[in-house]
């Protein structure tokens, strides 16, 4: 567990802090074998929440985890998704070959300011589509945010993939339906390549 948070898992969080209150869950489970998550959605990875709804479209699984405080929702409410555990997603994720887990990261630089890192166990599952999204979108360097862990929840699935999307790129989409499109379209793509 990394010094800076406040929480090792999803069951400590919910001892300290109240839904409705600190937290919201949103779980649609639309018995399909894709699965859509937004882990640190609502403030704690803002922008992550309404780009993963436009992803599921009423019609894959949907789980998003969203920070509601007014304040320190990263400081207080982010869990790593190593041990990101929780009793819905997981029953969604049973039934499903597919995840794709959308998540925020700082733009660091101005070469990064919209970019997209993907990660997951199956290196092959990253290259696919990672071959789908670089033609209208920056990929960075997979090894900054790998996602290979055996626990990363996006990992419990033969295609799992984790999206970092940059702060820069998550203000972009919402601020350009043709691009937001354009992503959606890219991740459709690649989902009826690979659904069973």
């Amino acid at each position: 567990m990394e010094k800076w948070l406040k929480h090792s898992n999803l069951d400590e969080l919910k001892k300290s802090k109240q839904e409705g209150t600190d937290f919201r869950i949103i779980s649609q489970d639309r018995e399909h074998n894709v699965t859509i998550v937004s882990p640190h959605g609502g403030r704690i990875e803002t922008h992550t929440s309404e780009i993963a709804v436009v992803l599921a479209d009423k019609k894959y699984n949907f789980f998003d985890f969203q920070g509601i405080q007014q304040k320190d929702n990263f400081q207080e409410l982010h869990i790593m998704s190593t041990n990101f555990m929780d009793s819905n997603l997981n029953k969604m994720l049973e039934h499903s070959n597919i995840c794709i887990s959308v998540h925020g990261c700082k733009s660091s630089n101005s070469k990064e300011k919209e970019v997209i890192f993907i990660g997951g166990k199956n290196r092959e599952v990253v290259r696919k589509l990672t071959k789908e999204l670089q033609e209208f979108f920056t990929i960075g360097d997979s090894s900054k945010f790998p996602a290979k862990g055996e626990n990363n929840f996006v990992n419990a699935v033969d295609i799992g993939v984790q999206l970092e999307l940059s702060s820069g790129l998550r203000k972009s989409l919402l601020s350009d339906k043709e691009k937001l499109n354009t992503f959606k379209k890219c991740i459709d793509k690649f989902i009826n390549k690979n659904i069973d």
